[in-house]
């Protein structure tokens, strides 16, 4: 049940206040993405605390974890980093406020502080997992392709298609 609250809430509340503040903006919101990460953000932030969550916290989770989704994803774009899918943000950010929001409502041993210190350790370990390698191997040139094709863009490149930013 808080599985489903959780993801539900999250992703309608992402699209409503997305939706709205694109009208504002004079915009239409017309990716799915915003809502289907908003979810997806949800339901992973559930996985922390489904089961020693009440249905109104499991609601609330649901809410924050798409915001914090979906305002990291806007901060990615305008620092011009790229994840494409939204991988950190759903799986990074709707972990974080999964833990954050175990350690609020759970009755028992499970402080802020613990679950802080277990979040940095996955995060520093992710980091030197991924990030170092990655970094020794960006001399190769085996990470690059060429700068015609990616200017020309992989989709095309790669499946003979065109991306949707190329079809608009």
């Amino acid at each position: 049940l808080n599985t489903m609250l959780c993801a539900g809430s999250g992703g309608s509340a992402i699209f409503v206040v997305a939706t709205r503040l694109a009208q504002f903006n004079g915009a239409q919101c017309r990716s799915p993405e915003v809502g289907i990460n908003g979810l997806l953000g949800a339901l992973v932030a559930s996985c922390a605390a489904a089961d020693v969550m009440q249905p109104i916290e499991a609601v609330f989770t649901g809410v924050f974890a798409a915001l914090a989704v979906w305002l990291t994803e806007h901060a990615l774009v305008r620092l011009r980093i790229d994840d494409v899918v939204g991988a950190f943000p759903v799986h990074g950010v709707g972990g974080l406020v999964g833990i954050v929001a175990a350690a609020c409502v759970a009755k028992s041993e499970a402080t802020l502080g613990v679950q802080l210190l277990g979040a940095a350790a996955i995060g520093g370990g992710v980091f030197l997992a991924v990030y170092l390698p990655l970094r020794l191997l960006a001399p190769t040139a085996w990470l690059r392709v060429r700068r015609e094709d990616e200017r020309r863009g992989l989709t095309e490149d790669e499946h003979g298609g065109q991306a949707e930013i190329q079809v608009l």
